[in-house]
């Protein structure tokens, strides 16, 4: 029962098994942002843009450095509270999201190709990178739940393919023996 501390790409999160909660906290890049503070001063004009126009999911913004994990909390939190989604694993609390409280489970220890293989087939042409990578998940509880929704594009995959997801998983799929027999079948 020890405290442990993961680190994502845009927040940290420390598991406390004694209290069964995960407390999500943002990550800040300062060193990025200096790098984009400095770029944009170089360059007439690129402050309006960078300042007025760019927002957090726009790739390599001044916001983006600074505030995209707090986004992605918020968000987070607002999702669940608001669908409830059997799919996602519960977000108990945010403050303004500089810190979220999560119940904590126990990380799905599938296979990446297996996960994403067969993710790809249930959703078919829905493209999520990050719906591939087994440590997004838990089958703690007999279905797949996913632990990082904090996303737009993955709230929207849930909303659309989240139940299904759920109705389709099945925890025994293997790639390998479905290339096999698809290589059977060619023959």
């Amino acid at each position: 029962m020890e405290i442990e501390i993961k680190k994502g790409t845009w927040r940290y999160v420390i598991l406390l098994p004694f209290l069964g909660i995960a407390i999500k906290l943002p990550r800040i890049y300062l060193t990025e942002a200096w790098d984009v503070i400095i770029f944009t001063l170089g360059c007439k004009g690129w402050w309006r843009i960078e300042l007025f126009k760019n927002d957090v999911y726009t790739y390599s913004s001044l916001k983006g450095w600074l505030f995209k994990g707090m986004v992605n909390n918020w968000l987070e939190y607002k999702f669940y509270i608001q669908t409830k989604h059997p799919f996602c694993v519960p977000t108990y609390l945010s403050l303004l999201g500089l810190i979220n409280i999560q119940r904590l489970v126990t990380i799905s220890q599938f296979d990446d190709l297996d996960l994403g293989y067969q993710l790809k087939l249930i959703l078919g042409k829905a493209d999520v990178h990050h719906w591939g990578n087994p440590s997004n998940f838990t089958f703690e509880t007999g279905r797949l739940q996913i632990l990082d929704y904090g996303d737009p594009e993955v709230q929207a995959a849930i909303r659309k393919y989240g139940q299904k997801i759920q109705d389709n998983f099945d925890p025994n799929y293997s790639w390998e023996k479905r290339k096999r027999e698809l290589e059977e079948a060619r023959r």
